[in-house]
């Protein structure tokens, strides 16, 4: 006769970046709002945090043997991802501990040929910042007794601590935009609570009735390797204002840097992952297509918005930035189905933060006096002088005077000092691709480096500029050269060692070489 033993899991998730897991229709003016239960509290589904946990474990445990019992305890799955059967693991709605204040981000597609806003492409979304906590709580019967032919589940330390370990160390990708700084919790250790139930005795059902026995953790060695995980940090400095503007104008100011809040609640200057993925991506696919030539899939146009998405479909650029679905794909397209990009690229952050009052003083709105106005108060609070208001004007083409009504300022950051980039790349995610889809990173950062492509708002007019002090790769994997990782300065490329140089440059040409026109025509 079977028989079951329940350990609860109970902690606080704690938002490491901004997150949106998506609920049902939008708002006004918000195309995505986040999930809310009947008391209108921000929640992270238990589907979705189930959903991710099961990911993030199979992965785990690949190598431990443990695959048929953690199907059982999951709930099989047919070749079609149905489930067959019930889960004997059950995940609750994660609710915000405090009334989290929401913020929102906007984005907009750029068409490849204009370089201007694509048509159609435009969202706004509302995301929940850095630092909301959420309550968590997951059960898990473990099976103890079993009958003929069953297999019990592995016990806690090889299953249930190594997961917990995990959580508390590495965090789990959550909800929307997960490879575009949205969408990464840590469970708080100090937080976490593991008690046992055993319902099949009398003493132990008292027991369970009064809350359970507490489990002492055991903690392994390492938090696990959850696939082939490489971190690429980049450290930088601003040349020159680089802000990404915020969607709305500010009280005084007509452009002002978009910002989020931190986990201490004060508001710091943001440089969006989508935004920085974005740039990365667009740059990617001016390389790819100036070594192989145009793709077939950009000449099978349908409609407008069709365009715009075939021209993101480009070899090894799908596969390292993700590809959407296509809504009417071209026949033979392989990204019709679309596919999660490799490449995950976190929000950067300012060092420099500002309460909410401070932040309101600085883009405040001048008050009218007689005839006349009170200067602006914008810069007031910032001490360095980090934040300077730039007045712009735009020149009528007949007179070369200032064209009426079209004066407008920028609240521009200068000599910001920022956080590095955070680059992580699924290497798992790259099969046969890992070489060449590395490579063509570099590539980009090196280009980035020597000042070819801008970042954020402004980039034809002076803002953007960006240089790059050092970039490190690690951990590299054991079958790769260099070893324990790689350290490169503003050369990106020239400067690694010269056998990780020569290792790239072969799978970066073996991968190209076939695609190039010259090895079409052949």
């Amino acid at each position: 006769m079977a028989r079951f033993e329940r350990y609860r899991v109970q902690g606080i998730l704690t938002a490491h970046g901004p997150i949106r897991v998506g609920g049902a229709g939008g708002g006004p003016g918000i195309d995505l709002l986040p999930a809310a239960n009947g008391m209108g509290q921000w929640i992270l589904p238990g589907s979705s945090v189930a959903g991710a946990l099961r990911a993030v474990d199979f992965r785990l445990h690949a190598q431990d043997g443990l695959e048929n019992q953690l199907r059982a305890m999951w709930g099989p799955l047919d070749e079609d991802q149905r489930p067959l059967g019930a889960s004997r693991i059950w995940v609750e709605d994660a609710v915000t501990k405090e009334q989290a204040v929401a913020e929102i981000r906007d984005g907009v597609g750029i068409h490849r040929r204009s370089g201007a806003a694509a048509a159609r492409i435009k969202y706004n979304q509302l995301v929940l910042p850095a630092g909301t906590r959420f309550a968590w709580e997951m059960r898990w019967d473990r099976l103890v007794a079993v009958d003929d032919g069953e297999q019990p589940d592995p016990t806690p330390e090889a299953w249930l601590f190594p997961l917990l370990f995990y959580l508390v160390s590495r965090g789990l990708p959550l909800g929307g935009g997960k490879t575009r700084g949205l969408g990464w919790v840590r469970l708080k250790k100090s937080t976490l609570q593991v008690r046992r139930e055993d319902w099949s005795t009398r003493e132990g059902a008292w027991r369970a009735l009064a809350g359970g026995e507490p489990v002492g953790l055991t903690w392994p060695s390492s938090p696990g390797d959850a696939g082939r995980l490489l971190t690429i940090t980049v450290e930088w400095d601003p040349d020159g204002p680089v802000l990404v503007a915020a969607g709305g104008q500010g009280i005084g100011v007509d452009t002002v840097p978009l910002t989020t809040r931190g986990p201490d609640g004060k508001r710091y200057l943001v440089l969006p992952g989508s935004s920085l993925k974005g740039v990365l991506r667009s740059h990617a696919e001016r390389i790819v297509r100036t070594v192989i030539g145009p793709c077939e899939e950009t000449k099978k146009w349908l409609d407008l918005h069709d365009r715009f998405e075939a021209l993101l479909d480009v070899p090894l650029v799908r596969e390292l930035f993700g590809s959407p679905r296509r809504k009417s794909p071209a026949a033979g397209s392989e990204a019709a189905a679309g596919m999660m990009g490799a490449l995950r690229v976190e929000d950067v952050r300012s060092t420099v933060g500002w309460d909410e009052e401070t932040w309101e003083a600085i883009t405040a709105k001048p008050q009218e006096q007689g005839c006349g106005h009170q200067p602006s108060r914008v810069g007031e609070g910032v001490e360095d002088d980090t934040l300077q208001l730039a007045q712009h004007v735009a020149i009528d083409r007949f007179t070369g005077g200032a064209a009426p009504g079209l004066l407008y300022d920028v609240l521009e950051p200068h000599r910001m000092k920022w956080k590095p980039w955070r680059l992580q790349l699924d290497l798992a995610r790259l099969p046969q691709l890992e070489q060449p889809a590395l490579a063509l990173l570099l590539l980009v950062l090196d280009d980035v480096a020597a000042g070819r492509v801008g970042i954020g708002f402004g980039t034809q007019r002076g803002h953007g500029v960006v240089r790059i002090r050092r970039v490190t790769v690690e951990p590299v994997p054991e079958d790769w050269p260099g070893r324990p990782k790689w350290e490169a300065g503003s050369a990106v490329i020239r400067e690694l060692p010269s056998e990780v140089r020569d290792w790239l440059r072969r799978g970066w040409e073996t991968w190209w070489r076939p695609l190039a026109p010259s090895s079409k025509g052949a």
